[in-house]
């Protein structure tokens, strides 16, 4: 069973991220939050259900995004800009490693063993310490007040 606390911190990352795309999709639409939640309703809709609903213009990739966001700033075709992308590539260990945590036996043998902690402490160090510190947060502090809610951005990775 899930400690409540983390419980707390999931719904929490949850909360965030809807209100997020209702203001998102409001200022867009030029319209009232309260008129989009009303649509919306905290419920995860298809993407033809979504696009019914006024909730999404169109469909498409990342592809049709970047062309989307180039027509909008006036770049021209795609041979008059470039597209680049700051996310860091995965180290081979990294990549074999989320292939192997994405298998049944990778599951099974990480689920209740400190390998994967172990792994991930000495491979992404800033992650272990990111994911420390969430969980340290979501304990209940020495003065017994448990943590009602917290938000935390991974951005760093």
């Amino acid at each position: 069973p899930m400690d409540p606390a983390v419980g707390q911190v999931i719904q929490s990352v949850i909360n965030k991220g809807y209100a997020d795309f209702t203001g998102r999709v409001a200022e867009a639409r030029k319209k009232p939050v309260e008129a989009i939640d009303e649509v919306a309703r905290g419920r995860v809709w298809s993407g033809a259900q979504a696009k019914e609903r006024g909730l999404v213009d169109a469909f498409g990739g990342m592809k049709d995004a970047v062309a989307d966001a180039a027509s909008r700033a006036k770049l021209g075709n795609e041979d008059k800009y470039r597209v680049r992308y700051v996310e860091k590539p995965a180290t081979p260990f990294a990549q074999f490693i989320s292939g192997f945590a994405g298998s049944h036996a990778g599951a099974w043998m990480l689920a209740d063993s400190g390998m994967a902690r172990m792994m991930l402490a000495r491979t992404m160090p800033e992650v272990d310490t990111q994911l420390r510190f969430v969980e340290n947060a979501a304990r209940e502090k020495g003065n017994g007040a448990p943590v009602k809610a917290l938000a935390y951005c991974f951005c760093g990775f």
